[in-house]
């Protein structure tokens, strides 16, 4: 398994401690996200289409989206016990992308130009 980030990308760092939380081990590798796509690894380029992080490799399956990548993590490593649990989740997830996920790169953005 093996894990794109930035530790910039809040996105990434939810994966990245959700990960760690787990116990699994994975490979971490650094993405400049702020450098120009075209000097990412290859491997990256292919793990994420549209060359974002998060990007998740596991069995040779390419996964993006921090809350999809998530709910895929909380499926294979069994932390739901029923589907009251997984729908709790799938409401969590949904509720932060839209509420919290939005507001957060627009806020860091401010904040760097009224410096």
């Amino acid at each position: 398994m093996k894990l794109f980030g930035h530790p910039d990308s809040g996105h990434a760092l939810k994966v990245k401690f959700f990960l760690d939380w787990l116990g699994v081990d994975y490979d971490y590798e650094f993405v400049d996200i702020f450098s120009k796509r075209e000097t990412r690894s290859q491997e990256f380029l292919k793990a994420s289409k549209f060359a974002e992080v998060p990007a998740l490799i596991d069995e040779g399956h390419c996964y993006t989206q921090s809350n999809a990548i998530l709910f895929y993590l909380a499926d294979k490593f069994d932390v739901f016990t029923n589907a009251k649990q997984r729908q709790a989740c799938l409401q969590w997830l949904i509720w932060e992308a839209n509420k919290i996920g939005l507001c957060l790169p627009q806020i860091r953005a401010h904040k760097k130009l009224s410096l």
